[in-house]
């Protein structure tokens, strides 16, 4: 597993800013919120971000009751298109667990990896795709000031895609983070395979040369 850093905001500086926020605080990984009450983010995040090499996830935050699955065209004005999408099931965001479980597989169908948000005790009721876990024993934004933040292990956790182990981190910028310790493995595409080698130009054998 590899695993690295992300982190969400859901107030985030200027793109510059944030992007120089996520490098300092050690994040391969930039959640960014496309739908529910808090939206703040922008196109020129995700540009900013992919030029840097940070990868950028958004997140679906349906409420307690949802227009009809299943949301991930939020992400297009993005530039978003594919790759993994959480819903945000927590309080006052807790949709039907069958409108979950039809926006993961509409969202599948169309060539996205969804997945949900939640602690442990609602995962048996929302058990779709990935898990991003809420962490239960929070240590408070106890990583402000002393960053980059530590590595937390995923293997403790039972796994997860991820596990959000800390909140309301101050970023070098003054905005609040959340951070989580997430597998790139599951998160990220895999990096592209190594090009085969040129075929190597073979000439005629040297007995063809002695003939006449």
């Amino acid at each position: 597993m590899r695993q690295g850093l992300g982190a969400d905001c859901a107030y985030p500086p200027a793109p510059a800013r944030w992007v120089a926020d996520l490098q300092q605080m050690g994040c391969a990984v930039g959640f960014i919120y496309v739908y529910g009450p808090i939206v703040n983010y922008t196109p020129d995040h995700v540009a900013a971000a992919r030029e840097a090499g940070i990868a950028v996830l958004p997140i679906i935050v349906p409420g307690d009751a949802p227009p009809p699955p299943p949301l991930y065209a939020a992400a297009w004005p993005y530039g978003v298109h594919d790759g993994p999408i959480f819903y945000d099931i927590e309080d006052d965001s807790l949709p039907p667990a069958s409108w979950v479980q039809q926006a993961a597989a509409l969202a599948a169908d169309a060539g996205w990896r969804p997945g949900v948000y939640c602690t442990a005790s609602r995962r048996a009721a929302y058990s779709s795709g990935l898990w991003w876990r809420a962490g239960t024993q929070w240590t408070g934004g106890g990583f402000a000031g002393a960053l980059p933040a530590p590595a937390i292990d995923l293997s403790d956790f039972g796994t997860p895609a991820a596990l959000q182990y800390d909140f309301e981190v101050t970023g070098p910028s003054g905005a609040k983070y959340d951070l989580s310790a997430v597998d790139l493995d599951q998160l990220l595409p895999p990096p592209p395979p190594a090009p085969a080698p040129a075929p190597v130009a073979v000439g005629p054998p040297a007995w063809a040369e002695e003939e006449d």
